[in-house]
């Protein structure tokens, strides 16, 4: 007898969901009104006094980090679609840091053009102004590439957004002309090593995606606050130059 009653029980239950599903099946919700608002965000915003009071200590912390001057610059770097002065001394501090860190040797430093977020202004540079450079968490790391594929690399990327340390590339078109790495033409049959951000690693051209990377455990940012004291510790100041390296004809 209770095998019956559970089974009606069951079914019933059953029957009720299936009811409950389909009659909500059709069944569209719409709001009934909606309404939108926009505030103007600027110097006409008075401050609320008790919450700048709350967040004052760590303001300035946080200013006395990031107005911390780390080093100096001649010029003022920017960046263009081509070589740029941002783009070589980038790529340059990429190159010598990873030398510095790797036991390997290390051909290029590789930075693409969207990475570099922020010019550099001319004289003292700042921790902030290396965290508006490079506000992202990239890491850097080194990939290996056959000189086929270093050459496919150098073709893909002609006319790019790309930034080379330790090379000349020079391409009339589509077609690579010359390719120069430490002022030796590309061969085939080596092997090279770039020194590029682990986003580079897994980005373009698609080949690059299928190849090991090798982490050396530093951040593009931290990378570049401690270039900038070295050469300050040296009483030196950075003052890159156009010097051919990137010639798209």
């Amino acid at each position: 007898m209770n095998y019956y009653i559970n089974l009606i029980k069951n079914s019933i239950s059953v029957l009720f969901l299936i009811f409950i599903f389909l009659g909500c099946k059709n069944t569209v919700f719409k709001p009934n009104t909606y309404a939108n608002k926009s505030s103007k965000i600027d110097s006409t915003i008075v401050a609320d006094s008790a919450f700048e009071a709350q967040i004052m200590p760590f303001r300035k912390k946080l200013d006395a980090i990031m107005n911390r001057k780390i080093g100096f610059t001649k010029v003022a770097l920017t960046k263009t679609e081509g070589e740029s002065l941002l783009g070589n001394f980038v790529s340059d501090a990429i190159l010598e840091k990873a030398r510095t860190i790797s036991t390997q040797k290390v051909d290029i430093g590789a930075v693409n053009n969207g990475g570099l977020r922020s010019p550099l202004p001319q004289g003292s540079i700042t921790v902030g102004h290396i965290f508006e450079l490079m506000p992202f968490e990239n890491e850097l790391v080194l990939v290996d590439l056959t000189g086929k594929q270093m050459k496919q690399y150098f073709e893909y990327h002609i006319g790019k957004k790309l930034h080379l340390s330790n090379t000349k590339v020079r391409a009339k078109g589509k077609i690579l002309v010359e390719a120069l790495i430490g002022g030796i033409p590309l061969d085939t049959m080596k092997t090279y090593t770039i020194a590029m951000s682990d986003y580079m690693a897994t980005s373009e051209p698609p080949f690059i995606k299928t190849l090991q990377t090798k982490k050396l455990n530093i951040k593009f940012r931290d990378l570049l606050i401690y270039y900038f004291e070295e050469k300050t510790a040296k009483k030196d100041t950075v003052n890159p130059i156009i010097s051919g390296r990137l010639v798209f004809e």
